[in-house]
Parts: C-alpha cells; sequence; structure tokens
C-alpha cells in the first residue's frame, strides 16, 4: 500500500524514485493499492499517480475523493 502525498506536507515521490517500487511489483507479481486522497494537495510538484507507471495501470487499485481536495 502506497499513503502519498503525505498528510499534512503534501510530500510526494518522483516518477524517478516510484520506477524502482514498479519493478518490485512486477517482479513479485503484486497488486498495489495507492492511496491518492491528496493528489491535488501537492506544492512545487505535480502528483504523478502510481497507475501511469509503465506497466501499473492494471496492478494498481487507486483510492481517491472528492472532498479532501474540495471541500
Amino acid at each position: 500500500m502506497l499513503c502519498y502525498p503525505s498528510n499534512p506536507t503534501g510530500a510526494i515521490m518522483t516518477y524517478e524514485e516510484m520506477l524502482p517500487i514498479a519493478k518490485l511489483v512486477e517482479e513479485h507479481d503484486l497488486i498495489v493499492i495507492s492511496d491518492e486522497i491528496y493528489a491535488e494537495l501537492t506544492y512545487g510538484a505535480k502528483h504523478v499517480s502510481f497507475a501511469s507507471l509503465p506497466g501499473m495501470k492494471d496492478r494498481t487499485i487507486l483510492v481517491s475523493g472528492f472532498s479532501k481536495a474540495f471541500a
């Protein structure tokens, strides 16, 4: 399970930082639950969804929502 961006800091992982995780997921035939509920509340860099990485779309269960970002 990945929980990012982090609350309350809005810290995110870059595309490059997530690639080794994606490689591990693929090598071990894993499914990732990616909690991206704070994706709209990042600062200084654009949020990159884990599901957008090569080969991760079918291996990712994305958790998001409306109320956190647009309350």
